[in-house]
């Protein structure tokens, strides 16, 4: 596969700049993806899935590394966010789901005055839970079933009722 041939020739000579300005690629980090559209009987675009029977080898030093293929509905881990060429968010959304638990684990687990809450909610929450929504596309419903869990653990500790309406919660406090 003529694409796959390049790919190889470039990350070899990524690798062999980066060994000499003194650094080096994560090989074991490093993944490649074939990317290629196949079309219906109705004449529309689909991601096709499976592996190319190519592979990707980079000589780092004294030894030749297989760089492993991943397939376009697999995600990967890029800079703290779960994507894959297909688009498909669940896995960045069960890393959500796993991170708001953890949050939720903590407030828990904890006696929080309503001022930590809310410091906790606005300097650690917010931040790490809407790091990857710049990248990603989720609905609504996601978000929701993603911070509920939360929620119900934090609104009482920042003095509110559990049952308080979104759009409320989310108003701004003046």
């Amino acid at each position: 596969m003529q694409l796959v041939e390049r790919m190889s020739h470039d990350s070899q000579l990524w690798n062999d700049l980066l060994w000499t300005s003194g650094g080096a690629l994560e090989l074991p980090k490093c993944s490649f993806q074939v990317i290629e559209s196949r079309w219906d009987k109705l004449s529309r675009p689909f991601l096709r899935g499976g592996l190319a029977d190519s592979c990707l080898r980079v000589r780092n030093g004294d030894h030749e590394v297989q760089i492993p293929q991943t397939g376009n509905y697999a995600s990967r881990k890029t800079l703290g966010v779960h994507l894959n060429p297909a688009g498909l968010m669940k896995t960045q959304i069960k890393m959500l789901q796993r991170n708001s638990k953890k949050f939720e684990d903590f407030v828990l687990a904890n006696v929080l005055t309503c001022r930590e809450a809310q410091m906790l909610y606005n300097a650690i929450y917010l931040p790490s839970m809407t790091y990857p929504m710049a990248v990603t596309h989720m609905k609504a419903v996601e978000c929701h079933q993603v911070e509920t869990r939360f929620f119900q653990a934090l609104l009482p500790r920042m003095g509110f009722p559990r049952s308080m309406f979104t759009a409320i919660r989310h108003a701004p406090a003046s």
